[in-house]
C-alpha cells in the first residue's frame, strides 16, 4: 500500500512537470484568461488553459497523496526517537522510551 502511494505521489509530480513544460514550450506569454490587452489566438487561450488545469490538478493530488503517505508512515511506526521528545510521551510510548534510552546512554 505505501509503495502505491509514492507511485501516486510522483506520476503526479511528473505530470505537474511535464505540463509546466509544455505550458512554458508551446504557449510561453498566453494567459490563460480571454481578456488580455493584446488579442491572443483562441487555441493559445484554450491551451493555455486546459495546461494550467492539469497543473492544478496535478499538483493537488501530489499533495494529498503526499500528505496520506506521511500519515501512513507516521501510524506505521516511530518516525524518528528524537521527534517524539516533542509530542507527550502517552501518545507514542515506544517513541517515548526510545527516547529515554538514548538520554540515558548520551
Amino acid at each position: 500500500m505505501i509503495s502505491a502511494g509514492w507511485k501516486v505521489f510522483w506520476l503526479a509530480a511528473i505530470v505537474l512537470a511535464a505540463s509546466l513544460g509544455a505550458a512554458q514550450y508551446l504557449v510561453p506569454d498566453v494567459v490563460p484568461v480571454g481578456y488580455a490587452e493584446e488579442a491572443q489566438p483562441s487555441w493559445a487561450v484554450l491551451t493555455a488553459f486546459a495546461l494550467r488545469a492539469i497543473e492544478l490538478t496535478a499538483a493537488w493530488v501530489a499533495a494529498i497523496a503526499l500528505r496520506v503517505m506521511l500519515g501512513a508512515w507516521r501510524e506505521a511506526g516511530c518516525v524518528s526517537p528524537y521527534l517524539s521528545m516533542i509530542f507527550s510521551e502517552n501518545r507514542f510510548p515506544l517513541c517515548a522510551n526510545a527516547a529515554l534510552r538514548v538520554r540515558i546512554m548520551l
